[in-house]
C-alpha cells in the first residue's frame, strides 16, 4: 500500500522541509511507500491542484509554518480538508516560532515599524498592497484554526525524526483488517483450558486474528498486537470483562500496570515516540494531563462504573467499555506513571548542586565543556523544555533555547523557566537578573508566545 502525502508550507523558513531532505539516501527507504501529490516547494503543483483533489484523498498532510497571513489561513484550511491525518511539525506550527514574538504588537505597530519607520529605509512607498496576501491579526496557531492529529516540534525537527515519524504513520495506514476474525477462534486453549478462567488477564477475545496466525498453548494471553477485531468472541469477552472489573478494583500491582499499557500502546497502535505527541494518544493525555478525557457511567451487573468515553467509532461498544475502564484505572493509580523528561534529563553535562550566583551573556567567557551551563550562569532552557532532541545544542556548548516545546503538565514556558530561575538565584537581586537577562520575552519564549498564556498583545478599545 501506497500512502498519499502532501507538504504544505505555511509562513515560514522552510528549515523542516530542508531538514526531510538531509536525510539524503535515506529518502530512499521511505519514497517507494509513499505517493507526494502536493509539494510545492520541491514539485510543480499549485493550489488550484490542491482544491481539485477530492476531499481527504491524501492520507497524511504535513504543515510546516505558523499562520501570519491570509493566504496561510487560507491554505492551512485547505489542507486539513484534503487529508486524512494532519501533523504539524516545527516549532513554527506547533508552537508560533520565532516569528510568533510579533505578537507582542499589533499589526498596525508592526506594519508601521517595518515599512514606515525602519532606520534602514531611504525611499519608502509604505505598506506594499499589490500581489501580496493580507496579514493576519497575530500569529495564530495551526491547532487554533483546524484539528491537528500529531505534533512533531523542534527548529527544525531532526531528519531521523521525521523519518521514523513517517515510517510509524505508514504503519498506522497500511494496517490492515480482518473482518469477522479473533484470536479466541484460532487458540488451543479456548474452552475448559482458557486462561481467562485461571484469573489470567488476556484480551485475545477483543483482538483480531491475522491470517494463518494459531494461538498455541505456551504463547500464553494475547495483549492485542494484532488490533480490534469488529466481532469479539462470546462468551470469552464477558470472562474478560468480569475478571478485569474483580482486577482494577484493588490497588494495581506494579505488573498489572505494565501489562495494561503494554496492552493499550500495542492494541491502540500508538507510536511511543517521545517527541511525537498526539491528542488522540490516551496515554499521553493522561500521563501529561494536557487535556482531560471525557468519562461516562456504565452498569454491568446492576454495579454502575465510571470508565473514559473514548472516540473509536468503528468499536464494538464492548471493547470501548473495556479500554475505557482500563485507561479510567490507570489514570488514577499512583502506582502509574509516564516519565515525560526535560532537556535536563538527556544532558550529558554534569549538574553539582544548581545553584547560580551569576548570569553570563552567551559571548562572555567560554563555557566549561563538561559543566551544566546554567550552573555556570548561562540561561539555558533545558529545565522547562521537554526531551527529545538529545540535548544537542548544550552538547554543542549552546544553552538550550526551548523549540521542543514545554515539559509535560506545564502549562506556561516562561513561567516554569523564570520560576526555576527564581529558586535556584538566590544569591541575585531581581533587579541584577533583569539587566543581564537582556530580552526577557525573546529568551522564555523565543519560540512559543502563541502558544504561551500571554499568546498575543491586546489592544485596549
Amino acid at each position: 500500500m501506497v500512502i498519499k502525502v502532501g507538504f504544505m508550507q505555511l509562513s515560514s523558513c522552510w528549515g523542516c522541509h530542508q531538514s526531510l531532505l538531509n536525510l539524503h539516501e535515506e529518502l530512499l527507504e521511505i519514497l517507494p511507500l509513499i505517493e507526494i501529490v502536493y509539494w510545492p516547494a520541491v514539485i510543480d503543483v499549485k493550489e488550484k491542484d490542491l482544491e481539485a483533489m477530492p476531499n481527504d484523498s491524501i492520507d497524511v498532510g504535513f504543515i510546516e509554518g505558523m499562520i501570519r497571513t491570509e493566504q496561510d489561513l487560507n491554505n492551512v484550511k485547505l489542507i486539513r480538508k484534503k487529508s486524512k491525518i494532519i501533523v504539524a511539525w516545527g516549532a513554527c506550527a506547533v508552537l508560533g516560532g520565532i516569528p510568533g514574538l510579533a505578537n507582542l504588537y499589533d499589526k498596525d505597530e508592526l506594519l508601521s515599524r517595518k515599512f514606515k519607520e525602519c532606520e534602514s529605509i531611504e525611499i519608502t512607498k509604505g505598506v506594499p498592497l499589490e500581489n501580496v496576501p493580507n496579514i493576519e491579526e497575530c500569529v495564530e496557531l495551526v491547532k487554533s484554526i483546524v484539528t491537528v492529529d500529531a505534533f512533531i516540534p523542534g527548529c527544525p525537527p531532526s531528519p531521523e525524526q521525521i523519518k521514523s515519524a513517517i515510517i510509524y504513520l505508514i504503519v498506522l495506514l497500511s494496517d490492515k483488517k480482518y473482518p469477522g476474525t479473533n484470536v479466541c477462534k484460532v487458540c488451543e486453549m479456548r474452552g475448559d483450558s482458557c486462561i481467562l478462567n485461571q484469573d489470567i488477564l488476556c484480551f485475545g477475545p477483543i483482538s483480531q486474528a491475522v491470517p494463518n496466525l494459531k494461538w498455541k498453548k505456551d504463547k500464553g494471553a494475547c495483549l492485542g498486537e494484532y488490533g480490534y477485531t469488529d466481532v469479539p468472541s462470546e462468551p470469552e469477552v464477558h470472562k474478560l470483562m468480569d475478571l478485569l472489573i474483580s482486577k482494577v478494583q484493588d490497588p494495581l500491582t506494579e505488573k498489572q500496570i505494565s501489562q495494561f499499557n503494554k496492552f493499550i500502546i500495542l492494541f491502540l497502535r500508538l507510536s511511543n515516540l517521545g517527541y511525537l505527541y498526539s491528542p488522540h494518544d490516551p496515554i499521553m493525555r493522561i500521563s501529561t494531563k494536557r487535556e482531560g478525557l471525557p468519562s461516562k457511567k456504565i452498569k454491568i451487573k446492576n454495579k454502575n462504573f465510571t470508565i473514559f468515553d473514548l472516540n473509536l467509532p468503528n468499536y464494538p461498544e464492548i471493547t470501548k467499555n473495556i479500554l475505557g475502564m482500563i485507561l479510567y484505572r490507570l489514570n488514577e493509580d499512583p502506582g502509574f506513571k509516564v516519565i515525560w523528561k526535560s532537556v535536563c534529563a538527556t544532558c550529558p553535562r554534569d549538574t553539582k548542586e544548581k545553584h547560580l550566583t551569576n548570569i553570563k551573556r552567551d559571548f562572555e567567557g567560554i563555557a566549561n565543556p563538561d559543566d551544566c551551563l546554567l550552573e555556570q550562569g548561562y540561561l539555558c532552557m533545558g529545565p522547562a523544555t521537554q526531551a527529545g532532541c538529545g540535548a544537542i545544542c548544550p552538547k554543542a556548548g549552546v544553552p538550550c533555547l526551548g523549540c521542543y516545546g514545554p515539559t509535560a503538565n506545564t502549562q506556561d514556558i516562561g513561567a516554569k523557566f523564570i520560576s526555576a530561575i527564581g529558586s535556584i538565584s538566590t544569591e541575585l537581586h531581581p533587579e541584577e537578573i533583569l539587566r543581564k537577562m537582556i530580552d526577557p520575552a525573546g529568551l522564555v519564549y523565543r519560540f512559543q508566545l502563541p502558544a504561551s498564556i500571554l499568546h498575543k498583545k491586546i489592544k485596549e478599545k
